[in-house]
């Protein structure tokens, strides 16, 4: 026996090594991109496919032992019905622009080719809609992979995203409740739901393209799985949960961390029942995982995606200077009393109180020995995570809470908070009228502060990228499946639409190609996206990289005030007034009869030269 769990340790040793070695040393940015590209779909599909099998295993297992009572079953009905509730609350709109179109252009590729990479811009040639250039984003891929898999059931549509985040939104108070009771009983299920429910930020979130809820859901489940692992350990709940967490490492950057307390809990086992079980999925699992580190290295290959440039004065992505700076912004958000921010004023409170409580009631024995060790070893661990979490982002240059774009980023912070609040609740709460006093407040404050959050959107509104985007989509959803050519500074957006697009500057170059468009009616409308803003006498005129060339006539579409000084403008090419000796036109009178086949030459040129 002891020649067999030695063996498996060195299997497992090379399987690590091996891992490391081509994640890490062997293969050059160039060469990682083209294994990320053609291997990644396939490597996130075996571990999702072992994940669910083996997670299946598991619940019959509960099934079986009768975990779940007909009250439970009860509770799935009213938590589900809460979660509908919350999510009609607030629209279905992009929030983080760039993210989540990126999320949605990369499960579109994969739908369509089963490659990771991303769709940078198309045209529609001849009825069907070509994807011309693409590339590796630095975006973890299993979020897009689930996307990809709704695109497969149901036909592409970017409105997809929407569905899968609203699915994962009701299966993620599902199986908070689930852990929730893990603690005490069906009270701390519902005392968990319910804290997760009244943040407006994790609502918003999961009525958005990103893949924050799926985070979210996968930290919790991750959680649940450990608690169940090490509280009876067997190799189907090893598996699940080591599966579990390399999806986990792929949803968001940061996530591959709780890789650590995962390998923990796992050896703090194995010394528990003086048992080491290695199952053979166990030991490829390392394998499975690198294509994290070689997209690690096409990211890092790249000093843009970093985004340094977006903020003042950022010289490193990471630094202890920016720490002071950041909590005072992280203070500003959680401590709002106001529906700007999304955050959830009474967790913030209750949170921050309970956490300094909880490390007190860690130091002391005879507290500890109050719960059950099954759940404080995994729980510990994982909440030491979190706090690394915390603190890596407050260190982080573009770390500010309170900033539209990254007031996202909270969310593991709001769920350390609630793990917190539900262990000390669960030791220190005996009687039902405190219990009842508890659910009533917090209901009262999803009531009071959650749902008038997400029905004035506020904290919506202050992203002006999206609301412009939003905007686009909702004018340009009248021409319905209309094969037009939008003219934008942006064609992300429009990729994911299926629709063409070309960007602005290119436009003095390929006058004389768009005129040929225009007049051969190849498509139905020709439409220019502008931001305007108010010139010396107060009309209103383009900025520079909106110009467009003095040929091209238009008709406005339709206009928004954004803020005073972002205003949004559609309108169509009514005209192109170029002389005859400017235009070299693509047929003559003589060739009028083959007027099709000149325009099909012209398109396939079109497409390939076009940048």
């Amino acid at each position: 026996m002891k020649i067999f769990i030695r063996n498996r340790l060195v299997f497992l040793g090379i399987s690590i090594l091996f891992s490391f070695s081509f994640g890490v040393i062997i293969f050059n940015p160039e060469q990682a991109e083209f294994i990320v590209r053609y291997l990644g779909y396939w490597f996130i599909l075996i571990s999702f496919c072992i994940f669910v099998y083996h997670f299946y295993l598991v619940c019959l297992e509960c099934l079986k032992n009768r975990c779940i009572n007909k009250y439970d079953c009860i509770a799935f009905l009213g938590i589900t019905i809460l979660g509908l509730i919350l999510l009609s609350q607030t629209q279905f709109l992009f929030k983080v622009v760039l993210d989540e179109i990126i999320l949605v252009s990369t499960s579109m590729f994969m739908h369509h080719s089963r490659e990771v990479m991303t769709s940078l811009n198309g045209y529609n040639v001849n009825g069907s809609f070509q994807v011309v250039s693409q590339y590796l984003d630095k975006r973890p891929v299993f979020f897009p992979f689930l996307l990809s898999l709704i695109h497969d059931i149901s036909g592409y549509r970017s409105g997809n995203v929407f569905i899968l985040n609203s699915v994962l939104f009701i299966f993620l108070l599902n199986v908070s409740y689930i852990l929730g009771r893990k603690f005490r009983d069906w009270r701390t299920g519902i005392l968990t739901t319910l804290l997760l429910s009244g943040i407006p930020l994790l609502v918003q979130s999961s009525s958005s393209g990103a893949f924050e809820t799926l985070n979210m859901l996968m930290i919790i489940l991750t959680i649940l799985i450990s608690v169940h692992y090490f509280q009876n350990p067997n190799s189907d709940r090893l598996i699940t949960l080591c599966y579990s967490t390399i999806l986990l490492a792929q949803v968001r950057y940061e996530s591959i961390i709780f890789t650590v307390p995962v390998i923990l809990i796992v050896i703090i086992s194995w010394k528990k029942t003086n048992n080491i079980d290695l199952p053979w999925l166990v030991i490829i699992a390392p394998i499975l995982l690198v294509i994290f580190p070689l997209q690690l290295q096409v990211f890092e290959a790249n000093p843009e995606h970093w985004q340094l440039d977006l903020i003042a004065d950022s010289k490193n992505v990471f630094g202890i200077n920016y720490l002071f700076d950041n909590i005072g912004h992280a203070t500003h958000f959680f401590f709002d009393y106001g529906n700007s921010q999304g955050n959830s004023l009474l967790l913030t409170i209750v949170g921050s109180i309970c956490s300094i409580s909880f490390f007190v009631f860690l130091l002391n024995k005879k507290d500890r020995k109050r719960i059950d060790e099954n759940l404080l070893v995994p729980l510990t661990c994982f909440i030491l995570s979190l706090l690394f979490i915390t603190l890596l982002l407050l260190c982080y240059f573009w770390g500010q809470f309170d900033d539209p774009l990254t007031r996202r980023l909270s969310l593991p912070i709001h769920l350390l908070f609630v793990l917190i609040t539900i262990c000390l609740a669960s030791i220190f709460i005996n009687k039902s009228k405190i219990w009842n006093i508890c659910f009533f407040i917090i209901t009262l404050s999803i009531f009071i502060q959650t749902i008038p959050a997400l029905s004035k959107r506020q904290s919506i509104k202050a992203n002006t990228a999206a609301s412009i985007v939003n905007w686009k989509y909702e004018i340009m959803e009248q021409y319905g499946n209309e094969n037009f050519l939008i003219i934008d500074n942006s064609r992300l957006p429009w990729v994911i639409m299926e629709k063409s697009s070309l960007i602005i500057s290119y436009l003095d170059r390929l006058i004389e190609d768009v005129k040929f468009h225009f007049d051969s009616n190849t498509f139905n409308n020709i439409f220019i996206y502008q931001k305007m803003t108010r010139g010396a006498d107060g009309d209103l005129v383009p900025y520079p990289k909106y110009i467009l060339p003095t040929e091209v006539k238009l008709e406005q579409v339709a206009q928004k005030f954004f803020v005073p000084f972002s205003i949004g403008r559609i309108s169509r090419i009514t005209s192109i007034d170029m002389d005859k000796s400017d235009y070299q036109t693509f047929w003559d009178d003589s060739k009028i009869n083959n007027k099709e086949k000149i325009i099909k030459e012209f398109l396939s040129k079109w497409v390939r030269t076009l940048p």
